[in-house]
């Protein structure tokens, strides 16, 4: 597996079921991206960082993320760490907005002769080998280290007493400095192919399921609510059998419920600002299981597929990816589930590509929701990169173990 985590805030709200260890205000924006989309936001002091744990399967890796910065100040932009203890950091200057690479704290290598400017979108891919004597590190802005940072050998990279790292973390302004850091576009590989190194600009695609393929869990969803507060995303089942997402939050009507809009795609108004966006297409659209995990972001309980029998697995197609996209790297499952029982309960995330299924390790589920990503570098139906129309054809789901 060469890409051991890609990320982009687009489908999620909280940062705590996805990464460990959250510290001072960072933020989602879901209109700060890169591209318009969602995006991580960090202002404050050292405290702010995301932190997440990865298994890695070798000692070179490469961090890749879309970056902008509001003010240039001096702090940590990409850290290597080792179970909470930095080995190696990507810091930026105090004011002139250069690179430079630290052993937790001390100088590693050249200064960059370039620097970043503030309010600029930069791709940045920061790779190192961690190694007490023969330890590597490069920068690549926009494709290129340049001006930046070059490849330097034979350095020591390793600030604990392991020649490895299991965790990254992101964004640390120093104490006192305010710099408005905005990322998203999160790429980490090592050094196994296909998809290792310096993969150049990155932009992480969000696909949601729209279609049965075959199904044997049940949907479940909750029914409509006088004078209640619903979120962006929250699905209901309406009184004519049709599942209804909201479409602009607000607070629905004291009294009876509105008339139902009964075609996919049409809007009911109720109250004063909610409204409700009819899910599927053609009239009276019904249930199916593929409406209760593709809404975006997720609604916890409000609508989701149950089951309890093992080996009951449901496959979905999705949405398609643009036209033009191309020189793809990788694939995530992303499954977002818990248990409501006493029980044992495990799960599998699987993909299907052509006639070849394959399955993620298997889950054991909590009573408390967590994401379970299922990351494929390739196709597992040709052992090859995937195509544009690879992953368009690609079925995804879950599968019940126990």
């Amino acid at each position: 597996m060469a890409v051991l985590w890609m990320d982009d805030p687009s489908f999620y709200t909280s940062l705590t079921p996805r990464y460990e260890f959250v510290g001072g205000p960072v933020s989602i924006n879901g209109g700060a991206g890169r591209f318009g989309s969602a995006a991580w936001v960090a202002i404050g002091n050292n405290a702010s960082q995301l932190r997440k744990t990865v298994a890695v399967t070798s000692g070179t890796a490469t961090v890749a993320l879309s970056i902008k910065i509001a003010n240039i100040a001096p702090g940590t932009i990409i850290a290597f760490m080792d179970s909470g203890n930095v080995q190696v950091d990507l810091r930026m200057s105090a004011s002139t907005g250069t690179l430079f690479v630290t052993r937790n704290g001390t100088q590693i290598g050249a200064t960059s002769t370039n620097n970043l400017l503030a309010n600029v979108w930069y791709r940045i891919e920061f790779q190192t080998n961690i190694d007490p004597s023969s330890g590597t590190i490069e920068v690549r802005v926009n494709g290129t280290s340049t001006g930046w940072i070059p490849i330097t050998n034979n350095l020591n990279t390793r600030a604990t007493g392991n020649s490895s790292f299991n965790q990254i973390a992101l964004f640390a302004p120093q104490a006192g400095s305010v710099p408005g850091i905005t990322a998203n576009d999160l790429v980490l590989t090592d050094s196994n192919s296909p998809n290792a190194g310096f993969l150049g600009d990155k932009r992480c695609y969000l696909l949601t399921p729209a279609s049965d393929s075959s199904v044997a869990w049940t949907p479940v969803f909750a029914s409509w609510v006088a004078s209640t507060a619903y979120a962006f995303g929250a699905q209901i089942l309406d009184s004519n059998g049709n599942v209804q997402r909201c479409s602009t939050a607000g607070t629905s009507g004291s009294g009876s419920h509105p008339t139902w809009a009964t075609t996919g795609g049409t809007v009911t108004s109720d109250g004063a600002t909610l409204k409700w966006n009819c899910v599927g297409t053609g009239t009276n659209p019904g249930v199916h299981n593929w409406m209760a995990v593709s809404e975006n972001p997720s609604d916890g309980d409000s609508s989701y597929n149950q089951d309890s029998t093992p080996g009951d697995t449901d496959l979905f197609a999705h949405t398609t990816l643009p036209v033009g996209v191309k020189n793809l790297v990788a694939v995530d499952n992303v499954v977002y589930a818990r248990k409501d029982d006493a029980g044992t309960r495990t799960i599998q995330s699987v993909m299907k590509s052509g006639s070849t299924q394959v399955g993620a390790t298997n889950l054991n589920l909590s009573t408390s929701y967590v994401f379970n990503d299922f990351i494929q570098g390739f196709d597992p139906n040709t052992s090859s990169s995937w195509t544009t129309s690879g992953v368009n054809a690609l079925l995804v789901g879950y599968k019940e173990i126990a």
